[in-house]
């Protein structure tokens, strides 16, 4: 049997929207533990079993996550949807070796320090509101990332702090200089870094050509990646859609109006092609036009 649960969600009606839009391709049940805001308005983790028995006892760094439990109620594995093919097959054979299984996963949360990096998210995320409280979350991350608790170099806690960096306002040339060192940097040379990298320059602009014209960089070589023969690191439908949305605003943020109309249709028909929810295809479409109307007014 499979089951599917959102967590750390909201919006109950949002989840109901997005499962819609799979119709019969979703072939097993959702259900959704739905947060709570806290008083300072930020979204708690909400204190239901799936989080807390779940999602906090194994110290997920995100989700999606899958958990195959065995005949005996016995967590047998754990990672990511597309790598559970095998496990599920041995585990349904009954050749898993779910000792085995257990000792490299310990080792793997020594080795990552993923226990540590989780309990520090949650000192983290709170604190990464308005210009003061981002400049506490960077002093703790910096603090924890010089020590030997956790790894310098984990390219999930630099994301974080390019993230706070993202959020003070006297510091964006040192943000601009971190996020090329990352873009440049091995473990963020994959679609879904160099993805995150690019979104967030982006972001952050307000343009300022430096940092469009950064963006763009990054974004060509992510098209570049996504291109190249033999590519298996491919991005979810989501992200490609809302790649296409950012690409073009880089462009209109250096004015390069006229790359932006002729990429345009394109753009539309990749959007169109995904089986990303019909929803957020909507959406960004939408934001695409008033993006160009925008560009075409100022010119």
């Amino acid at each position: 049997m499979f089951l599917g649960v959102a967590i750390l969600e909201h919006d109950i009606e949002r989840c109901r929207a997005i499962v819609g839009e799979f119709g019969d391709k979703l072939r097993y049940r959702i259900a959704v533990e739905v947060a709570e805001a806290s008083r300072d308005g930020l979204w708690a983790l909400p204190s239901g079993a799936m989080t807390r028995d779940w999602y906090e006892a194994a110290c997920l760094p995100g989700v999606p996550e899958t958990f195959i439990v065995d005949t005996q109620g016995r967590i047998a594995w754990r990672g990511h949807p597309s790598d559970i093919e095998d496990p599920l097959d041995a585990v349904v054979a009954g050749t898993w070796d779910i000792e085995a299984a257990r000792h490299d996963q310990q080792e793997r949360y020594r080795r990552e320090a993923t226990r540590e990096r989780f309990w520090l998210m949650q000192d983290y995320w709170p604190a990464l509101t308005g210009n003061e409280g981002a400049q506490s979350a960077l002093r703790l991350l910096d603090e924890e990332l010089n020590a030997d608790l956790v790894h310098r170099n984990d390219p999930i806690l630099q994301s974080y702090r390019l993230t706070a960096l993202s959020h003070i306002d006297n510091r964006a040339d040192e943000f601009l200089t971190f996020a090329e060192t990352l873009a440049n940097s091995e473990a963020f040379s994959n679609a879904p870094g160099l993805y995150a990298i690019g979104c967030m320059i982006i972001q952050v602009a307000a343009g300022r050509r430096a940092f469009a014209s950064q963006g763009l960089t990054v974004f060509r070589r992510l098209e570049a990646l996504i291109a190249s023969p033999g590519q298996t690191q491919i991005m979810s439908p989501y992200e490609a859609v809302s790649l296409e949305l950012w690409f073009l605003r880089a462009l209109i943020d250096l004015g390069h109006t006229d790359e932006a109309t002729v990429r345009l249709p394109e753009a539309k028909a990749r959007i169109e092609a995904t089986t990303a929810p019909q929803a957020h295809k909507e959406q960004v479409l939408s934001q695409i036009a008033e993006l160009m109307n925008c560009s075409k007014v100022a010119g």
